[in-house]
C-alpha cells in the first residue's frame, strides 16, 4: 500500500467515526476523491443521525451519547437491574449498507460475554429492540492508550512492560475462550483510574475454531500479512497486531518494514520484535509465552541486582564461605573477628541467605540443594572442636535463621538449641546474640506446636532485668511473644502485646520493624480489622522492597498476608495479582516443593475459588495436598490446613457430600493436632455447619452451630467475624425451620457490626445481607427484603460476575422477592 493510498484511507476512517473532515483542500488537488469522500460523509452523517428511541433502550434508560463511529453509537446508560452505569454499543440500523446484521452482532457478544478477565472489558448482555442491535458492557472511566499517547508521549521502563504484560494477560484469556479479537489497536485498550489494563471492542472478533476464517474487519496498520494478502486468519493475527502496538507505545510512531528498531527500549523487547511482526503466522509467539517473556523482563532488573550482589557478597564474604560450610582454614582469623565484631551474626547471616536467593530460580531441586547444605553445614560446626565457641554460636544462629527462611521449623530448632547451648555456657557470649537466638528459637517451637515450650523461653526473656530498660529489646520479646500467641490462636492475648507502638521504638532495627509490621498486619487480619491490616502491610511492603534483596523472603510474606486482607475485603481480582506475586517469589526464594511455596499456592487457590474458578483451584488444592503429605506428613498442620481449603472448594462447587466427608475427617485431627478451640479447628467445624445447612439438615446444623458459638467467642471475641458468621449460620437454620423472628435480630447485629467493621460490600457483610433478606421474606415482609436484595445482587455482579454461585443464588431470591 503506497502512502498516497494510506492518507485516503485514514480519511476515510476519520469520516466513517463521525469526525467532521474539512473536503475543500482535498477538492483544489483531487476533486474526484473530495466527490467520493463527501459521499461518504453524507452517509456517515445520515447512519449518525438515527438515535435511540426517548431515553431508552429496552431495559436501559438515561442515555447519553459518548461516541460514535461508523458501525455504530456508544451511550452511557443506567441499568435498573445492576444499578449501576454501563457502556451501551449500539449498530446503526441494519438497513445502512455494508453494516453486519443484527442478529449477527447479538450472536458475536453472547459468544464473547463468556471471556471472564480483570483485563477484559465484561459483556454484560446482548439483545435487539426498536430495529437496532446493542450489547452493554462495565462503564470505564479512564482514557484510552491513543489519550495516553498524545497526552505524554511514549511509555518507558516498567509502565511499558506492565501495560504490555496486562494486554498479553487479555489476549491470553480470549484465545483460551477460543476467540480472535481482531482488532487489536491503541483506541481499543484503556487504562482505567487504577491504571488497569482493559481490552476493549470486539466489532471485529470471531471465533478461532472457525475452519478458514477470513478476517473482515480491522484497522489497516495493524493487519497482519496473512490478512492483507486474503488467506486464513488465526489468534496470530492479535499477537501481529500486539506488537505493532508495541512498537508505538515504546516510539510513538508504527513499525516501518525498511527502518530498524535499535532505538527501542528494553534490548528485550527489541530482540522480540521481529517474531511478533513476522510474515509468518506460526513463527509469532503465543499470547501465554508473550504473558510469560514480559514477565521475565519485567523481573529482570532485580534478578541482575541479586546475581550481582550475589557475586560481590560471594567474593567479600570468601572466608565466611570457606569456614561455614567446607572447613576452617581461617578459623583463628574468624575467632578474632567473632570476639570483636558485634555484626558478624548479621554478616554470616546475609551470606547464607544469599546462598537460598541462588540466581538460576528455575534450576530443578535448588532447594534441595541448599538444605542439604545447611544440614551438612550444621554438621560440620558442631562437630569442629577446633573452631571458638564464638564463632560455632555465630555460625549456628545463621544456620537457623536460614533454615527458618526455608520454612524448617525443625532443622531451625536443631540448629538455635544447639546455638543456645553453647552460648549459655560461654562467659563472652554477646547478651544480644543470645536473646536473639531465644527469639528465634521460641518461633520455632511456636511453628511445631511446642506453645508452653516457646512460652517459658519468652517469659524468661521478659524477667530478665538486663532487658527492662532497653526499649529496642522489649520491642523484639514483644514481637517475638506476639508471633508465638499467633500460632496457638490466641489472638486477644497477640493483640494486648503487639501495638503500633512497637513499630515506632527508636533504634528498632530495620528488618525487625518490618517483621513487627508483618505481623501487626496479620494481626489485624485475624482481628477482622482488615482495612487497617491492608494499610499496615501496604506501608511496611513500601519499607520491605526498599531494602531490596536483603528483605527479599520477608516481602513474600508481606505480599502473601496483604493478599489476604484484599481477599477478604473482596477485592478479589487484587488480591490474585499480589498471590501470584508472592508465589512467583517464593518459588525463587524456596524452589517449588517447599513448605513456603506450598503455602502462597494454599492461598492463591483461596483466591481462585472465591472468584468461582473452581477447577483450577481444586487442582491446585489438590497437588499442593500430595505435596504436604510427602513433605511434612499426613497430620502435620501443613496437611490438615490445605485439606480444610480443599473441602471448603469441593462445598462452594456443588459437592457438599464430599465436603462434608472430608471435613469429619480432618475436624479430629486438628483437635488433636491444635486443640478444640484453635482458629483452624474452629472455622472446619463452622463450614461443617454451613454445609448441613445446604444440605438441608437444619436442626443438625442450629444443634451444631449452638454447640460451636461459645467456643468462638472464647477464641476470638463476641464481634469478631468469625463468631458473627457462626451467629448468622444458626440464624439461617433458625429460619429455616419456621423461627425467623428469632433470627431476624441476629442477622440485623451481624450486618451492622460486619459493615462498621469491614465495610457494606465485603463477602462478609453479603452473607449478613442475604440471611436477614431470607428472613424478612419468610416473615412476609417482601418490601424490606426487595431494599435488601437489589443492593446484593449488585454487589455481587460486581465483585463475582454473573455466573457465580452467589451471585445466582442473590437473583434468585429477588425473583422469589419480585413474584411474591
Amino acid at each position: 500500500m503506497n502512502p498516497e493510498n494510506e492518507a485516503e484511507l485514514e480519511i476515510a476512517r476519520r469520516i466513517a467515526d463521525g469526525e467532521s473532515v474539512d473536503l475543500a483542500e482535498l477538492g483544489q488537488g483531487n476533486p474526484d476523491l473530495a466527490r467520493r469522500l463527501g459521499k461518504l460523509q453524507s452517509l456517515a452523517h445520515a447512519m449518525q443521525g438515527s438515535s435511540t428511541s426517548g431515553s431508552r433502550w429496552g431495559h436501559l434508560q438515561q442515555l447519553q451519547l459518548a461516541g460514535q463511529g461508523g458501525f455504530g453509537a456508544v451511550y452511557r446508560a443506567y441499568d435498573p437491574t445492576l444499578d449501576r452505569m454501563v457502556a451501551l454499543k449500539l449498530r446503526h440500523t441494519d438497513g445502512a449498507a455494508m453494516l453486519p446484521s443484527g442478529a449477527d452482532f447479538v450472536a458475536e457478544a453472547r459468544r464473547l460475554a463468556r471471556v471472564r478477565h480483570p483485563n477484559v472489558l465484561a459483556v454484560h448482555g446482548a439483545s435487539y429492540h426498536d430495529g437496532r442491535a446493542g450489547l452493554w458492557t462495565d462503564w470505564i472511566d479512564g482514557e484510552t492508550l491513543t489519550d495516553r499517547l498524545e497526552r505524554s508521549g511514549p511509555l518507558h521502563g516498567e509502565e511499558l512492560l506492565r501495560v504490555l504484560r496486562e494486554l498479553a494477560e487479555a489476549l491470553e484469556a480470549v484465545h483460551i475462550a477460543g476467540l480472535v479479537h481482531g482488532d487489536v489497536k491503541a483506541s481499543n485498550v484503556m487504562l482505567d483510574r487504577q491504571s488497569r489494563v482493559i481490552l476493549m471492542d470486539f466489532g471485529a472478533g470471531f471465533e478461532s475454531s472457525s475452519e478458514g476464517s477470513r478476517q473482515g474487519a480491522g484497522t489497516p496498520r495493524y493487519l497482519a500479512p496473512e490478512v492483507l494478502a486474503g488467506g486464513v486468519a488465526t489468534s496470530a493475527v492479535d499477537i501481529y497486531a500486539f506488537g505493532v502496538l508495541a512498537h508505538l507505545l515504546a516510539s510513538n510512531r508504527y513499525p516501518e518494514p525498511a527502518q530498524a528498531v535499535v532505538a527501542l527500549r528494553p534490548i528485550a523487547l527489541r530482540k522480540l520484535m521481529p517474531r511478533l511482526l513476522s510474515d509468518d503466522a506460526n513463527a509469532r509467539p503465543k499470547a501465554a509465552g508473550l504473558r510469560h517473556g514480559l514477565q521475565q523482563m519485567i523481573d529482570a532488573p532485580r534478578r541482575r541486582a541479586r546475581r550481582f550482589a550475589l557475586g560481590a557478597t560471594i567474593a567479600g564474604l570468601a572466608a565466611v564461605a570457606l569456614v561455614s560450610v567446607f572447613g576452617y582454614q581461617r578459623a583463628e582469623s574468624l575467632r578474632a573477628e567473632a570476639v570483636t565484631a558485634r555484626d558478624q551474626t548479621l554478616a554470616t547471616n546475609r551470606f547464607l541467605t544469599d546462598l537460598l536467593e541462588a540466581p538460576s530460580p528455575d534450576q530443578w531441586g535448588r532447594d534441595v540443594k541448599v538444605a542439604e547444605l545447611l544440614d551438612a553445614a550444621t554438621r560440620r560446626v558442631t562437630g569442629a572442636s577446633d573452631l571458638a565457641s564464638p564463632v560455632r554460636i555465630t555460625l549456628l544462629h545463621a544456620i537457623g535463621g536460614s533454615n527458618r527462611a526455608l520454612g524448617r521449623p525443625r532443622a531451625t530448632e536443631e540448629a538455635l538449641s544447639q546455638a543456645l547451648q553453647l552460648a549459655q555456657s560461654e562467659p563472652t557470649a554477646d547478651p544480644v546474640l543470645l536473646r536473639r537466638i531465644k527469639l528465634k528459637l521460641a518461633e520455632a517451637r511456636s511453628m511445631l506446636d511446642e506453645w508452653d515450650a516457646a512460652d517459658a523461653i519468652l517469659a524468661e526473656l521478659a524477667a530478665d532485668p538486663r532487658w527492662s530498660g532497653d526499649a529496642v529489646a522489649q520491642a523484639e520479646i514483644a514481637i517475638g511473644r506476639a508471633d508465638a500467641l499467633m500460632h496457638a490462636g490466641r489472638i486477644e492475648e497477640a493483640g494486648k502485646v503487639l501495638t503500633t507502638t512497637v513499630l515506632d521504638t527508636p533504634g528498632l532495627d530495620a528488618h525487625t520493624r518490618i517483621e513487627a509490621g508483618w505481623n501487626l498486619g496479620q494481626l489485624y487480619n485475624k482481628q477482622g480489622r482488615l482495612v487497617e491490616g491492608e494499610r499496615t502491610l501496604r506501608s511496611i511492603l513500601a519499607e520491605s522492597d526498599k531494602l531490596g534483596r536483603t528483605s527479599f523472603v520477608m516481602s513474600i510474606w508481606i505480599r502473601n498476608e496483604l493478599a489476604t486482607s484484599l481477599n477478604q475485603l473482596g477485592r478479589f481480582a487484587e488480591a490474585e495479582t499480589v498471590y501470584r506475586e508472592a508465589a512467583d517469589r517464593a518459588k525463587e526464594a524456596y524452589g517449588d516443593r517447599t513448605l513456603g511455596t506450598l503455602a502462597m499456592k494454599v492461598n492463591l487457590s483461596i483466591s481462585l475459588r472465591d472468584q468461582g474458578k473452581y477447577a483450577e483451584a481444586e487442582a491446585l488444592q489438590r497437588e499442593m495436598l500430595e505435596l504436604a503429605t510427602s513433605l511434612d506428613g499426613i497430620d502435620a498442620r501443613s496437611t490438615l490446613t490445605t485439606r480444610s481449603s480443599l473441602a471448603v472448594t469441593l462445598h462452594e462447587s456443588g459437592r457438599d457430600q464430599e465436603s462434608l466427608a472430608m471435613l469429619d475427617e480432618n475436624i479430629p485431627l486438628l483437635e488433636r493436632k491444635l486443640g478444640m478451640n484453635h482458629p483452624n479447628t474452629l472455622i472446619d467445624t463452622f463450614n461443617r455447619v454451613e454445609i448441613m445447612n445446604v444440605l438441608g439438615r437444619h436442626a443438625d446444623a442450629l444443634a451444631a452451630g449452638r454447640a460451636l458459638l461459645p467456643r468462638m467467642v472464647e477464641a476470638t471475641g463476641a464481634d469478631h467475624p468469625f463468631a458473627l458468621e457462626t451467629e448468622d449460620a444458626i440464624g439461617l437454620a433458625l429460619t429455616q425451620l419456621g423461627q425467623a423472628a428469632q433470627a431476624l435480630p441476629m442477622h440485623r447485629r451481624t450486618l451492622e457490626l460486619k459493615t462498621r467493621m469491614m465495610g457494606a460490600e465485603t463477602p462478609y457483610a453479603l452473607i449478613s445481607q442475604e440471611y436477614l433478606a431470607r428472613a424478612l421474606l419468610a416473615l412476609g415482609r417482601r418490601d424490606e427484603a426487595l431494599a435488601l436484595l437489589q443492593p446484593l445482587l449488585d454487589a455481587r455482579m460486581r465483585m463475582l460476575g454473573a455466573d457465580h454461585q452467589r451471585t445466582r443464588t442473590a437473583r434468585e431470591l429477588l425473583a422469589k422477592a419480585t413474584s411474591n
